[in-house]
């Protein structure tokens, strides 16, 4: 008899082990599987986020250029629309249009410190419910016998225009300065 109770002993002691080992691995595989979709989730917002900050960017460029050589001797537009010496390119109010939206509201300001240098911020309202907020810094400066127009572009692209738990924002930066330098814009 001591010795049928050793074995059923044995007998669930081993049934035990082989329940905790499946487990074990059932609950790891579980793991894998749910990391991966959170991954794979936050690849297809961060792209959304991308794509939001290069329109945004874009955005920014297109009026950068538009008017910049309008007529080359007229140096308040040097700069484009986002002319640090004639704001908008004159306009009394100061919206654009981009990516499909129009009448989208511009805020210009002085950048402190700096003489004929400005700000101008917008918030580009996308598809599918992405956003942008874009900045442009603008300086026009002389570096010895030459005028240079520097233009700083920072376009934030977020996965969603309202706060959520899974938010996703992707960062573009462009500088123009004609000179292939660093921008002296950056901390501003």
């Amino acid at each position: 008899m001591i010795t049928e109770n050793k074995s059923r002993g044995v007998t669930l002691f081993l049934t035990v082990l082989i329940l905790a080992s499946a487990l074990s691995i059932s609950l790891g595989i579980f793991y894998i599987v749910f990391v991966q979709l959170q991954i794979n989730r936050g690849a297809k917002e961060s792209y959304a986020a991308l794509y939001a900050a290069e329109a945004g960017k874009e955005c920014a460029l297109y009026y950068r250029y538009q008017y910049k050589w309008t007529d080359p001797k007229n140096t308040a537009l040097n700069g484009g629309f986002w002319s640090p010496t004639n704001a908008c390119a004159g306009s009394g109010s100061c919206t654009i249009s981009c990516a499909g939206q129009t009448n989208i509201p511009v805020t210009i300001s002085d950048i402190s410190g700096l003489t004929q240098a400005k700000k101008y911020k917008f918030n580009l309202p996308g598809t599918n419910g992405v956003c942008t907020d874009v900045t442009v810094k603008i300086q026009k400066r002389t570096e010895g016998t030459n005028t240079v127009v520097e233009t700083l572009v920072d376009a934030v692209g977020k996965n969603s225009c309202v706060s959520t738990n899974f938010l996703v924002n992707r960062i573009l930066q462009y500088c123009d300065n004609g000179k292939g330098k660093p921008c002296t814009l950056v901390d501003l």
